[in-house]
């Protein structure tokens, strides 16, 4: 606690160690989710072999994957590199039409994480 405030932080498994580095999921997903066309953003680790891990976003599109704009995977980057610090930046984007869900409808990040290997 610090100044009388209590600062929430994303839980253990919500953190991603890149090279080094701690990076809070929910940083990189909350950039994302403010990109026109997104509808919902998931963010996981995937095993690297030099930076332990790297990130990788899952995007619902507005519309689905069909009605995605074409440059939907461009813009999303250009947020991310506006952002975000560059060992934060996605190193994959899958669009997808839905996500694996668990109770209380929140995103099944374990299933991602082995879609993701």
């Amino acid at each position: 606690m610090e100044n009388g405030f209590i600062k929430f932080g994303d839980r253990a498994k919500d953190m991603l160690k890149v090279g080094g580095e701690n990076v809070a999921a929910s940083e990189i997903e909350q950039v994302i989710a403010l990109v026109p066309g997104v509808h919902e953003a998931a963010v996981v680790a995937k095993k690297h072999p030099m930076l332990d891990e790297v990130p990788v976003v899952f995007i619902i599109p507005h519309g689905g994957v069909a009605g995605a704009p074409p440059d939907l995977h461009d813009t999303v980057m250009a947020a991310c590199r506006n952002g975000l610090a560059d060992f934060k930046l996605p190193r994959e984007i899958r669009l997808v039409d839905d996500m694996p869900r668990s109770t209380l409808e929140k995103v099944a990040k374990a299933e991602l994480r082995k879609m993701v290997g």
